[in-house]
């Protein structure tokens, strides 16, 4: 019984394991792969329309090396079905089918990956997102930076990113602060409001004489057409119309602009988001998938995590997409469950008229989480949301099993068996509906398990815990749950011999009438007190915990 135990303690710790150290992966959501490869290219603003068309011949070059790489699939047919490409100003979408999975053995991400490599590195795109699945795409790290002054937001986001770059298989390293077209920015001079004027007014002249002012609408063929006033653009296209410019004061006269402001060009941002009345940057990166992101992560928190904070005492650094979602689900997730367990283990404890036994039952429920574990590896699937909702639906016929079974001993022992004889009976008798109920419901899952089709996937990380933790809790419950009562037998004949100092037999030598529930028990006489007078205890009990069983 010991050794049984110790062999499912140490299958659950290797289950423990096997996650924690991201040998099986962990995903929010699981990744529904399509029949598709959606590819987004994004430029920095205001580059040209002739740039995004030699982009859109950089896609079509890397879709025309997929589809000779990759050759025919299994019905005969190219990989590759269609090619789509559209090129816009600042944008480059394309949408590449691919042959559906029943007839490939490579998955959605290989040609994704693929499409990557052949379409190489794009030096001047500010964001270069391939997507391969239907619920979204969401980097594999992400991280949310928090701080009141901008600059030092911007440093701190280009340190991160930085250091990102030389972590080993990542690529595709952006941050949400990417800068767009630099901006005129003016600062007035001292001495400049003795004309009359501040910033907004010297702004507002500055951009009447670049974008315009609208002085008139002429109605034309039903519509109205704006008259606007401005510098001809001759003008406007050259840097030297802003060091010559004049502005007007408000008493009519005119000044040079550079005699009352200092006019710079800066990088400009085309978006500032806001986050707890903080200024907040995003910064995301891909990795290659034989790259170890448990050891990355572990290695940014111990190594890079305190540098940068001392580097940076103004700002905040934390995980974002799915970690950030992942974390409040299980907060939620956990509280919901300790309620549930709870009120299972009150019901059951009102059942069984006892405190031990409801705990004995629920042991097993773990082990429905080693037994998803292990299905999980098996399929190479990644642990996801729904994994939790199928490990919970196999608690129930964990408990069940489980519950029928410590029944059928406790009906046993009030018919005079000993601990072990119940054991053993109980387990020869509840051995069949157990193993039919258990088998039956796993096998009837296979088909579903290895359903192949897009519409199964978000079924399958249920699907599999439920299946696989119903198999492995199906030998719980006739191995584990019987050597840990077995071993509640010993624990309670220990207490009775420290209690009564009588020697106690070893389970399943002889037959006693002291039974696991306690239900008439007879009085027994304490031994000798010191000093060698003794007291009568008949009629006392023994507390719940040191009752005797065999």
């Amino acid at each position: 019984r010991y050794f049984t135990v110790a062999i499912f303690l140490v299958g659950f710790m290797l289950a423990v394991a096997l996650l924690a150290q991201g040998w099986i992966g962990f995903k929010f959501l699981p990744e529904i792969q399509g029949t598709f490869i959606q590819v987004n290219v994004r430029l920095p603003e205001g580059s040209s329309f002739t740039r995004s068309v030699e982009i859109y011949d950089e896609v079509a070059r890397a879709a025309d090396t997929m589809t000779e790489k990759m050759g025919k699939a299994k019905d005969g047919e190219p990989y590759v079905k269609a090619v789509y490409i559209q090129a816009n100003e600042g944008a480059v979408v394309s949408y590449v089918t691919i042959t559906e999975a029943v007839n490939r053995d490579e998955s959605t991400e290989d040609f994704a990956r693929m499409f990557r490599e052949a379409l190489g590195d794009l030096p001047d795109a500010e964001e270069i997102n391939i997507g391969f699945t239907q619920n979204g795409n969401e980097p594999d790290f992400s991280f949310g930076i928090e701080a009141d002054d901008l600059d030092e937001l911007r440093l701190a986001t280009l340190d991160l990113q930085r250091y990102l770059r030389t972590l080993p298989g990542s690529y595709d390293v952006r941050n949400s602060l990417q800068s767009s077209t630099p901006e005129l920015q003016l600062e007035l001079k001292p001495g400049a409001e003795r004309f009359g004027l501040n910033l907004g007014d010297v702004a507002r002249q500055v951009r009447q004489a670049f974008f315009g002012e609208e002085v008139q609408r002429l109605p034309r063929d039903g519509q109205d057409v704006r008259v606007m006033v401005r510098y001809p653009r001759e003008a406007r296209e050259s840097l030297t119309t802003i060091e010559t410019m004049r502005i007007r004061t408000p008493d009519g006269r005119e000044v040079p602009l550079a005699a009352i402001a200092d006019a710079k060009f800066a990088p400009s941002y085309k978006r500032i988001d806001r986050r707890d009345r903080q200024r907040s940057a995003r910064v995301t990166a891909e990795l290659r998938d034989d790259v170890d992101r448990a050891a990355l992560l572990e290695a940014y928190r111990e190594e890079f995590l305190p540098d940068w904070r001392k580097r940076h005492p103004n700002a905040s650094l934390s995980q974002r997409g799915d970690a950030e979602e992942m974390s409040d689900f299980f907060i939620e997730f956990l509280s919901l469950y300790a309620v549930a367990f709870f009120v299972m283990y009150m019901l059951l404890a009102i059942a069984f008229s006892s405190y031990w036994q409801p705990a004995l039952i629920m042991t097993a429920i773990p082990f429905g989480y080693m037994g998803a574990t292990f299905g999980h590896a098996i399929f190479g699937l990644d642990f996801a949301l729904f994994s939790f909702f199928g490990i919970g639906a196999a608690a129930g016929v964990v408990i069940n099993d489980n519950l029928v079974l410590i029944d059928y001993v406790n009906r046993l022992r009030r018919d005079g068996a000993g601990a072990y004889e119940a054991l053993v009976k109980a387990g020869v008798g509840r051995f069949r509906p157990i193993m039919l109920t258990s088998f039956t419901t796993f096998i009837g899952l296979l088909p579903i398990m290895f359903e192949r089709s897009t519409d199964a996937q978000f079924l399958k990380p249920t699907i599999v815990s439920l299946a696989f933790g119903i198999f492995f809790a199906t030998f719980v419950t006739l191995l584990f749950v019987p050597a840990m009562y077995a071993v509640g037998a010993d624990i309670a004949r220990f207490y009775r011999w420290a209690w009564t100092g009588e020697k106690q037999p070893k389970l399943g030598e002889g037959a006693s009438a002291d039974r696991l529930d306690f239900s008439d028990e007879p009085s027994f006489t304490a031994p000798a007190l010191s000093g060698g007078s003794t007291a009568s205890q008949a009629g006392r009990r023994l507390p719940e915990f040191m009752r005797p069983a065999e």
